[in-house]
């Protein structure tokens, strides 16, 4: 017969206790954490229009850039447009020219051959660049495809 001392009584608990706090953390906190850093902002509620209508409109272009940067840049848009033309592809990424922006959208999304001249689609994405003429957004994804 054996007996089991007090430290290997110890020892065995201890065990059980760090996998029940690995198990839970794993089950319970890792996905929530996930979701925090992997959610997209909120979209902002202006157009490609807007926002190249108040570039345009700034005095100071070097402010207008910091400013757009500090209120823009990195927040999610989704916005309808007509495709006028895709590519030249830069780098792993292919662009998709819209009337008053441009979509970047990975090169080995699948979605970019049902680009055609003349399709409406709608996209979000996060804006990057802003300009008098354009707004680029980068990470993009196809809703609408019509």
């Amino acid at each position: 017969m054996s007996t089991v001392t007090n430290k290997e009584r110890i020892t065995w608990i201890n065990s059980a206790v760090m996998g029940a706090v690995i198990g839970s953390i794993l089950t319970f906190a890792l996905p929530r954490l996930w979701d925090y850093f992997t959610r997209p902002s909120p979209k902002l509620p202006v157009t490609a229009q807007d926002l190249t209508s108040w570039f345009a409109q700034a005095e100071n272009k070097l402010e207008a850039s910091e400013k757009a940067n500090k209120l823009y840049y990195g927040k999610y848009v989704t916005w309808p447009g007509t495709v006028e033309y895709v590519g030249p592809k830069k780098s792993s990424f292919m662009p998709v020219h819209l009337q008053s922006f441009v979509a970047w959208f990975d090169m080995d999304d699948e979605v970019l051959i049902s680009f055609t001249k003349g399709k409406q689609v709608t996209i979000t994405g996060r804006i990057y660049f802003i300009s008098e003429s354009i707004v680029s957004l980068d990470q993009c994804e196809l809703v609408t495809n019509q």
